[in-house]
């Protein structure tokens, strides 16, 4: 194999390597954020958060299909958080591994219950012995006039503070079992979200070899024109 071979494969396999080491680093960390799992046979239903993927909550989980109130963000399920009246809105949550130190992005979508006025999301980010709602409100809207779901995409930046995070989503309106619709969550990022200067150089390296050798080339072939 000539050198000219040789420095071009070098290059076109450290490319490829940098490639799947970004794709690895920003896959979904989330489980069933589309919430589709367990299919509805009905419009909607209540589950134990053992009978949820995922999912885990002190209460009932309240998922709708996209024929009660309207088209999905994804897929043909969501969620209503407030799916209850009398259990104060509890959190829904989901628990995934972090590395400590890395930056991840949440992003989610959210839409009023058509014709409820009052739909407040709160988000909470914590490790496991110190959950709270560090980021509080960051959805709200009317549903009145509505007449199916209006998905608004939004997105949260975080760096990870364990070896585990916690993600929480909760009505903060009324404990009146109506508003606040949830769907397509995920979370991407890592250490590895974007690659290091070392694998940049360890591409470029073969590349510009290459590029040098082919000058050289050429101008050797002119001097003996």
């Amino acid at each position: 194999m000539d050198r000219a071979r040789k420095i071009f494969l070098a290059g076109a396999v450290a490319f490829l390597l940098c490639l799947s080491y970004t794709g690895l680093a920003n896959a979904d960390l989330m489980q069933a954020g589309g919430f589709e799992n367990p299919s509805l046979s009905g419009s909607w239903g209540l589950f134990n958060s053992s009978s949820v993927t995922g999912w885990d909550s002190p209460n009932l989980l309240e998922f709708q299909k996209s024929t009660l109130y309207g088209p999905a963000a994804e897929g043909s399920q969501y969620m209503e958080l407030d799916s209850n009246r009398g259990d104060g809105n509890q959190f829904v949550t989901q628990t995934f591994s972090t590395s400590i130190g890395a930056r991840y992005t949440l992003r989610f979508a959210f839409s009023p219950r058509p014709g409820h006025g009052e739909n407040i999301l709160e988000v909470g980010i914590g490790g496991l012995g110190d959950f709270s709602l560090l980021q509080g409100i960051m959805a709200q809207g009317s549903g009145v006039g509505l007449r199916q779901t209006a998905w608004t995409y939004y997105t949260l930046d975080f760096v990870a503070t364990g070896s585990q995070t916690r993600i929480g989503f909760r009505d903060a309106g009324r404990d009146d079992s109506l508003g606040t619709l949830l769907d397509d969550v995920s979370v991407s990022g890592g250490a590895a979200s974007a690659p290091e200067p070392a694998t940049l150089l360890l591409v470029a390296g073969p590349l510009a070899g290459l590029a040098a050798w082919r000058r050289r080339r050429r101008r050797q072939k002119a001097a003996r024109a």
